[in-house]
């Protein structure tokens, strides 16, 4: 076999760099997708977090908020003096006591003079943070142990004491100024029940956080605790952000924070929320788009060298069919070249064989 039989063709030639060039191609452009893919990814998953945080501390704080217009309501409205007409409404606001746990009003002394089911009426709460900043104004207190009523109330499923936040506002005298205050404590481990289960329908999981960057709400490995966490850090000073982070938990996610939660009237709490998600959970969607994009790619490619296959043979098979003619000719055979015009090239060739045919003859 001669050397001149191993040598690829033209056509051969020309569907192997098209190979070439639409592998490259396609490899460049599928690791151009999976960048802009993933930072499309990032983008649609901090949107989506920091949408769902809003709405869950909308939803966390307008529940609450129910409550307070019961404090707001109730305190223009009872006389310290004669507080024990209010006794009925109290009792039907605590009502099982599994969202509020206990309500009253106390006198300008700090007296109960009035509570649900009668519990501390007579005794003195001066000193609790509820009936002193509830004199000043609305007043809205941070998850807090319970201490006059410790033995009072059962305690929460788990075995601990009760926890409680704190609403209260001052009752006007007919000086306008304070003459008492109406205080709630809101069930501690009902809001923690509420914004779990509000951000797991949203599939989130919430942590409210305080301005010293302390977990008021949230797992029950992480609360109470302070971490030096981006996130955390943003949400101590009110600042919105949206980092991936691990936290001590273990748990890697996406953090992003709602930096002030708040509603109409309620009293700021001076809490931010820090919602967590897998930074995986848009993994399968995309894995999904990347394929379905690498299937495009795949026939995109196919179809080009189809393509080129087709015009390399309109343009080769001429040139193979002359050149297997000039062979032929140079062998002595008496043929007249076959004429091509498809491209200038071919014509000049066809052309030149037949002048060389004709000079032999």
């Amino acid at each position: 076999m001669s050397s001149r039989a191993l040598r690829p063709t033209l056509l051969v030639q020309l569907l192997i760099f098209a190979a070439a060039v639409y592998a490259a191609l396609a490899a460049g452009l599928a690791v151009a997708a999976r960048d802009v893919s993933l930072r499309f990814e990032r983008q649609v998953l901090e949107e989506v977090t920091s949408q769902r945080a809003s709405a869950v501390a909308r939803l966390f704080m307008r529940a609450i908020h129910a409550d307070w217009n019961d404090v707001a309501t109730l305190a223009p409205s009872v006389a310290p003096a004669e507080a024990a007409r209010a006794r009925p409404a109290l009792d039907l606001v605590v009502g099982d006591g599994e969202r509020i746990s206990w309500a009253g009003i106390a006198a300008l002394d700090g007296t109960v003079t009035a509570a649900s089911n009668g519990m501390l009426e007579g005794a003195s709460v001066t000193g609790r943070p509820w009936f002193d900043e509830g004199l000043r104004g609305p007043f809205a207190g941070d998850v807090h142990d319970a201490k006059l009523l410790a033995n009072l109330l059962p305690r929460d499923e788990d075995g601990a004491p009760k926890r409680f936040l704190d609403l209260a506002a001052p009752i006007p005298g007919p000086d306008g100024r304070a003459a008492g205050v109406v205080g709630f404590h809101v069930n501690f481990a009902w809001a923690r029940r509420y914004l779990e289960e509000t951000a797991g329908m949203v599939g989130i999981e919430a942590i409210v956080v305080d301005r010293e960057g302390t977990v008021v709400i949230g797992p029950e490995s992480l609360q109470g605790a302070t971490f030096n966490l981006a996130s955390i850090r943003a949400a101590s000073v009110g600042a919105q952000s949206a980092v991936v982070e691990t936290w001590p938990d273990g748990v890697s996610s996406l953090s992003a924070v709602v930096p002030s939660m708040t509603w109409r009237d309620l009293p700021a709490f001076g809490w931010s929320l820090v919602a967590r998600v897998d930074p995986a959970l848009l993994a399968e969607q995309r894995q999904g788009a990347e394929r379905g994009f690498q299937l495009v790619l795949v026939l995109a490619a196919a179809g080009a060298f189809v393509a080129t296959l087709l015009f390399g043979w309109l343009v080769a098979q001429p040139f193979d069919r002359l050149s297997r003619s000039a062979e032929r000719i140079a062998d002595g055979e008496d043929e007249y070249p076959a004429e091509s015009r498809r491209t200038a090239d071919l014509a000049r060739f066809s052309h030149a064989l037949a002048r060389l045919q004709a000079r032999r003859g």
